[in-house]
């Protein structure tokens, strides 16, 4: 028995002892105001996270992976690309990481015939289906999941976005809806330039989110996508649609890590738009 609990606590203490831990807080440089849901993570390796409402993130990181890079990116700010062993020793002389403002330069879409009566499409997979349903891949923080929409009567005004919600007894968590555009299939740039905060209904409606105070005017098609930044140990599902040839749902493990496309897997996200 002393044998195999000195085994176990070997087990454990090296477990402990292969990991780097980055801890710290994320502040305007300019206000010194606190950053929440800021994306942390080691590029394109899945081994990321999300900054709490405080601005403060725990990230750990295996000793294997010792010499990549961290990304931190939030809208609205430069992006910051660190090595992992200059991270660490900054954040040993202060805690504090400091992002700097930056004029994210989107392009602006004109719409010069509003005043006409607009008409209305609906874009994405429409499926309401309570017997079929996916999720988050997991509770990790920055896990993403979403896909492309089809915009077919460009320039268009997004109006609403909607999710099918198939779990029931949800916890009142936060999730980001993000728009990107997109590039080579997949997600590239925000298309926005503030965060859009939304949370599940308590059980199995629809989670309806107003985007027009956000005038959002695309003229091709975008990804849209909701990101898990709330830590909690109960699972958010949509419906699902496996029938042939339906839009590919898209994932990503945690912040900054790589998309992934899941085939004959679709979910029940749409968007609305108006176009005149």
């Amino acid at each position: 028995m002393k044998s195999f609990l000195s085994a176990c606590l070997f087990i454990i203490t090296f477990g402990l002892s292969a990991q780097t831990v980055l801890k710290g807080t994320l502040k305007d440089a300019a206000s010194g105001e606190t950053l929440p849901f800021v994306n942390l993570g080691l590029l394109n390796k899945n081994i990321g996270t999300v900054s709490d409402d405080n601005g403060v993130f725990h990230l750990a990181v295996p000793k294997i992976n010792e010499t990549d890079t961290v990304r931190i990116s939030a809208i609205g700010y430069a992006t910051k690309d660190i090595p992992l062993g200059l991270m660490q020793k900054q954040l040993k002389e202060d805690p504090v990481v400091l992002m700097q403002e930056e004029a994210t330069e989107l392009e602006e879409l004109v719409i010069t015939n509003e005043n006409t009566e607009p008409k209305e499409d609906i874009m994405g997979n429409p499926t309401r289906s309570q017997s079929g349903s996916v999720g988050f891949t997991s509770n990790k923080l920055g896990n993403e999941i979403g896909m492309v929409m089809i915009v077919r009567y460009p320039p268009m005004k997004l109006k609403t976005f909607t999710a099918s919600v198939t779990s029931i007894k949800n916890p009142k968590l936060k999730m980001r809806l993000n728009f990107y555009s997109v590039k080579d299939g997949e997600p590239d740039k925000p298309i926005i330039n503030q965060n859009i905060i939304v949370t599940p209904p308590a059980n199995n409606t629809l989670l309806e989110v107003d985007l027009t105070p956000y005038n959002i005017v695309v003229e091709e098609s975008f990804f849209v996508s909701l990101e898990w930044i709330e830590s909690s140990t109960k699972a958010v599902k949509f419906s699902a649609d496996f029938s042939e040839g339906t839009t590919p749902m898209m994932l990503r493990a945690t912040s900054q890590g790589s998309w992934e496309k899941a085939n004959n897997f679709g979910i029940g996200f749409t968007v609305t738009g108006q176009y005149w």
